[in-house]
């Protein structure tokens, strides 16, 4: 009881009426002023602070009790001061309220199946050629989608592939090479070409399918386990391919790197000595990791071919001149069991697939809300326009009609328009199409999605429990910037007054007094050296031996060093290890010898050699005269039976 007792007065808590602290599911813990906290919200930053296994006594309860009160009566302070209302607060917060609530507008469902899948695909690579049929934009496809069908109908028909690709492709990369776009695996590719190669069997023929590139007819070609990964360091000597001499000149010089190698030479002393890539050299030649499709064909095989770590290639040239390749690091991607955030990473960085997984997430929580769109602005719109991909709408002429109502909240024209204007181009104008079916679509969906983000705190209390906790942090810190740390640099008078009124608590403990000699001349200082035991006996000696060596220029430099006796880290304490002379010893720019000279007894300090402690102690203060005020203006209020159920026995 005594605990008790002396914790409410020091703490100035009151006790609360029976009436305030009615027995609920989740009992109230404290008043602070009007603000009431629940002891499901104490409990849960409370044991944030714990240690694992940690037992909950009264003491720590106490404890902690007092910093929370600190702190529930600075937010309060900051709310009645509007600095959640201040344009710069919100604006970080919200920042990161997105940030934090990114977790809960994701379907993590879907991710996990996606990534499953691309683990499952990353174990192989394929090969594969394809036909491409370009289309012309999002809103014509049509015609595109036509050839394409007809294309794959000639060649169930008969039709050779080599003459479909010749006759037919538009991607003029690989047409040359019988539409071959050579070896890729699960993750590189747009996922709807990914899956359509997956699905297929070697030497089968699937399509048409859509990218935004256009309509592909892809033949699978053939398989192989992954590659994986690889990390090499390259030798390079710059010879384009396109300039004989270059090349022929690079030869040899690749050439005389290699037989150094051979003949034993260390890795790292040839590239030093022959490679031509800046970027490497300091690194030993090394280059980031790779794997397959990120480096020129030859490159790439070259470096796959390296069995063990640390051996090397013969030259290998490519379009950018010659290299010779060493193994680093080689592997495989790790299973998804073993590694699932690796997949997951790489799902939310793909374009495609984040976009597929968002489309998604947003159609499901369309569910979650009352959504009438009114059809009939379109409707005028196509009877004025007609549905062409030609047909240019002037959209500054267009009335701001209701769209769409969200649970009753309307959004117009207008709000459409502040969302395409940054998606239009010059013209200020769009067809049909692009309008209706592209961005009205998107339109939608983006404010599904930001309506659903509105409901997270309603929708997950831990949620709200964060935002709450991350917000009223903010809050306090923005107070305690401006009423105790700004406040402690800026307000100089203060701190000098808060100083002198203490004078007493900043000393100097028992000192060493030492000169210190400088010169850029070791043997001007080695020649110096023997006078520092006259020195050490008579200190005044030191400016008339300094004025014999200094007559045209300074040569020798003498400055004051005083260190506490008990720094064991100074340089007295490093340098001086017996009597009372150190002997040279140099600093980066300089050389450097000490003599001690005299010691000094304890003696006050003045506030810039104190200021750091001192700007310390006085924010404290602050801080204390700053709660003063706040618990004579808030009174605190606590249920300590309802705090002392958390005790673990």
């Amino acid at each position: 009881m005594m605990k008790c007792k002396k914790f409410v007065a020091v703490a100035g808590f009151l006790t609360l009426s029976s009436a305030v602290f009615a027995q609920t599911s989740d009992p109230v813990l404290m008043k602070v002023g009007s603000e009431v906290v629940t002891l499901s919200e104490f409990e849960a930053i409370y044991k944030k602070n714990l240690q694992k296994d940690q037992k909950i006594t009264q003491e720590s309860l106490d404890e902690y009790l007092t910093l929370f009160t600190n702190f529930k009566l600075k937010v309060l302070a900051a709310k009645e001061a509007g600095v959640d209302t201040l344009k710069h607060f919100k604006l970080e917060y919200n920042g990161y309220k997105k940030q934090l609530g990114a977790n809960y507008m994701r379907d993590s469902i879907a991710e996990r199946r996606f990534a499953e899948q691309m683990a499952d695909r990353v174990k192989k690579d394929l090969e594969v050629a394809h036909i491409l049929i370009k289309i012309p934009n999002d809103c014509d496809t049509l015609n595109a989608y036509k050839k394409a069908l007809d294309i794959q109908k000639k060649l169930a028909k008969g039709l050779k592939w080599s003459d479909a690709v010749k006759t037919y492709s538009e991607d003029e990369f690989s047409k040359e090479k019988d539409g071959n776009l050579g070896w890729f695996t699960g993750g590189m590719w747009a996922y709807s070409f990914e899956t359509a190669a997956y699905s297929a069997k070697n030497g089968a023929i699937v399509g048409p399918v859509r990218t935004k590139s256009g309509y592909h007819i892809i033949k699978r070609l053939n398989e192989r386990p992954a590659r994986g990964d690889v990390k090499v360091a390259h030798i390079f000597v710059a010879a384009p391919i396109a300039d004989s001499t270059l090349v022929e000149n690079g030869s040899k010089k690749i050439n005389d790197a290699y037989s150094k190698l051979q003949s034993g030479a260390a890795w790292l002393d040839v590239v030093m000595e022959f490679s031509e890539d800046r970027n490497t050299m300091g690194q030993g030649g090394e280059l980031p990791a790779f794997s397959i499709g990120q480096m020129v064909p030859a490159f790439e095989d070259a470096a796959f071919a390296l069995k063990n770590v640390g051996d090397y290639s013969k030259p290998v040239q490519t379009n950018y001149g010659w290299h010779i390749l060493r193994l680093v690091q080689k592997g495989n991607a790790p299973d998804f069991e073993a590694d699932p955030d690796f997949y997951l990473k790489r799902i939310q960085k793909s374009s495609s697939l984040s976009q597929i997984v968002q489309s998604d997430f947003a159609n499901k929580v369309k569910s979650e809300f009352k959504i009438v769109e009114f059809n009939k602005f379109w409707e005028d719109l196509q009877k004025k326009f007609g549905s062409s991909n030609f047909n240019p709408i002037k959209l500054d002429s267009l009335p701001n009609s209701t769209l769409f109502t969200i649970d009753n909240v309307e959004y117009t024209f207008e709000d459409f328009k502040k969302y395409y204007s940054g998606r239009v181009g010059r013209t200020g104008e769009l067809n049909f199409c692009q309008l209706k079916d592209k961005l009205y679509a998107s339109f939608l969906s983006t404010k599904v999605l930001e309506s659903y983000e509105d409901k997270l705190e309603d929708k997950y209390p831990a949620y709200k429990a964060l935002m709450k906790e991350f917000k009223e942090g903010m809050m306090q810190f923005e107070l305690m910037k401006n009423n105790v740390w700004d406040k402690s640099v800026e307000d100089t008078a203060g701190l000098r007054q808060f100083f002198n009124a203490r004078r007493g608590d900043y000393m100097w403990g028992e000192r060493y007094e030492a000169y210190l000699f400088t010169s850029g001349d070791s043997a001007a200082l080695a020649n110096f050296l023997p006078q520092l035991n006259k020195i050490a006996s008579k200190p005044e000696l030191a400016d008339k031996l300094l004025a014999k060596i200094n007559k045209k220029e300074v040569v020798i430099s003498k400055s004051v060093v005083l260190e506490e006796k008990t720094d064991k880290n100074g340089l007295i304490a490093k340098h001086v290890k017996s009597g009372k002379t150190s002997g040279i010893y140099n600093t980066k720019y300089n050389y450097n010898a000490l003599v001690v000279v005299g010691e000094r007894k304890p003696e006050q300090k003045e506030l810039k050699e104190a200021k750091g402690i001192a700007v310390s102690r006085y924010q404290e203060y602050l801080e204390e005269q700053w709660l003063k005020e706040l618990k004579a203006k808030y009174p605190v209020e606590v249920n300590q039976k309802v705090l002392y159920k958390l005790i673990t026995r």
